[in-house]
């Protein structure tokens, strides 16, 4: 019975992973794919147009699982180099800046199945990245992989993109100033990405260094999240135009891809910058109201949290003003404050421009964010995933009732009619076989042929129900 459930199931899965790998352009002994839904899950604000898919945030990019020798990206980058990591089943397989603007990338992959995970580590208004094409072996298999249980997303300033993190904020041999490029930026050192890792949970970031409630640090009052939250993308230096004449930063983002759990806002920073100096408190209130008004219209289930500090929490008083007048304008009891200390130089270091190091932001996570957010969301770390899915879903199907030897002879019994039913169809299914092969050796297993659908639905019906009998044995 055993060995004519595999043969089945072989037939089966040999047509299936044939139509699939026809689905995808063959050549030169390769598989080429478009970084499209159909093989890759998007991650962040992503966009898809002229045949690429275009990674403009921090922590935006893609994940898939793939079998091969290798994946490759070829890649298009606009702007300042990009910085680019690729993990491959959780190892960074590739730290890259990219110095060309069409350049391509590649990873070693190991046997088996893979989960890769490409994403872009530099922020939004430096570069604008695309995926043009991901090249694997001709026979590999590729598939997106499932979103996670839990989705936060992050809205703010430098510190949320990593800014200058990987570069000390003075040289220690000749103790000059260092100053930052987009090799010096990482993501995935800060206490958002951290966070995130924690709690297993997808990231969807929106942030630019300078950037503000009110104004930048320099002032300019369209230097704002507050301006630029319902885009895809933060103004961007060199912006790259799709063929359609344009761009991600003019292009609104559609909020109902990604509806997270929870959004942190953390900003004021750079307002504070402006305002130390220019006595303008109530402006920065109205403008974080704004704000708060804009997350809670496009994310109307989620918990907000507000938050500031590392580099200074002056602002933070006025943040609990606009929250609290929020609230009471608009009976909304999902958004809290909390204030992040700032950074301790002797201990923690200094990063570029005095900016967080990934000490500080590890201890921002695992100290600060994360408790608050385990209490307010009732999180805790999710357990490992189980090794049998298929099973595990069929565990939860099946009542917690005792089985009892009744039920297993029964169920044996069931079994053994399965079998015998099985093998007098064979027979039959052979005779259908030949004959449709005499009319045509190309159609006799295609997916719309007499004889694919006997074996599919002979296969489903066999498998489902070994594995029924299979949950219930456990049990």
């Amino acid at each position: 019975m055993f060995k004519i459930h595999s043969f089945i199931a072989g037939l089966c899965a040999a047509s299936l992973c044939t139509a699939m790998i026809t689905a995808h352009a063959e050549e030169d002994g390769v598989k080429r794919v478009e970084a499209d839904t159909d093989s890759v899950r998007p991650l962040g604000r992503t966009y898809f147009m002229d045949d690429t898919l275009w990674l403009p945030n921090s922590a935006s990019g893609v994940e898939f699982t793939a079998s091969g020798s290798k994946a490759a990206f070829e890649l298009t980058d606009q702007g300042d180099p990009s910085r680019i990591g690729i993990f491959v089943n959780g190892e960074l397989r590739e730290d890259k800046i990219l110095e060309d603007y069409i350049s391509t990338v590649e990873v070693e992959l190991d046997p088996g199945e893979n989960t890769v995970r490409f994403i872009k580590l530099s922020e939004a208004q430096y570069s604008t990245l695309g995926i043009d094409t991901i090249v694997l072996d001709k026979d590999a298999k590729i598939a997106p992989t499932k979103p996670k249980q839990r989705k936060l997303e992050f809205v703010g300033d430098s510190i949320t993109c990593g800014y200058g993190v990987d570069m000390p904020m003075k040289d220690p041999v000749t103790g000059e100033y260092n100053k930052f490029s987009t090799d010096s930026e990482d993501v995935t050192k800060t206490y958002a990405y951290l966070t995130a890792e924690y709690f297993d949970a997808d990231i969807n970031i929106i942030s630019a260094s300078g950037y503000g409630v009110y104004c930048g640090y320099s002032g300019k009052l369209e230097n704002t999240l507050t301006n630029w939250y319902e885009r895809y993308s933060v103004d961007v230096f060199d912006p790259y135009y799709f063929s359609d004449g344009t761009s991600l930063e003019e292009t609104n983002w559609d909020f109902s891809l990604y509806q997270p759990d929870c959004v942190v806002v953390n900003l004021g920073t750079n307002d504070w910058l402006y305002l130390k100096n220019h006595d303008n408190d109530a402006a920065f209130e109205a403008s974080y109201n704004t704000l708060l008004t804009e997350v809670r219209q496009n994310n109307p289930n989620a918990v907000i949290i507000c938050t500031v500090g590392l580099m200074g929490d002056e602002l933070f008083d006025n943040i609990e003003n606009a929250v609290n007048a929020y609230k009471e304008q608009t009976a909304d009891e999902k958004i809290y404050t909390i204030k992040l200390n700032v950074i301790d130089p002797l201990s923690e270091g200094e990063a570029i421009s005095g900016h967080p190091t990934e000490v500080s932001n590890r201890r921002a996570a695992e100290t600060e964010l994360i408790p608050f957010l385990e209490n307010i969301m009732n999180w805790q770390e999710l357990p490992e995933e189980p090794a049998q899915d298929t099973i595990a879903v069929v565990d939860e199907i099946i009542t917690d009732e005792e089985v009892t030897d009744e039920d297993l002879t029964d169920e044996i019994e069931k079994t053994a009619t399965l079998e015998e039913d099985i093998s007098n169809s064979i027979p039959e299914t052979v005779e259908i076989i030949s004959s449709e092969n005499q009319n045509s050796d190309e159609d006799s297993l295609k997916p719309d042929s007499l004889a694919f659908k006997i074996l599919m639905g002979m296969a489903v019906f066999t498998v489902f129900g070994g594995i029924i009998l299979l949950a219930k044995l456990r049990k």
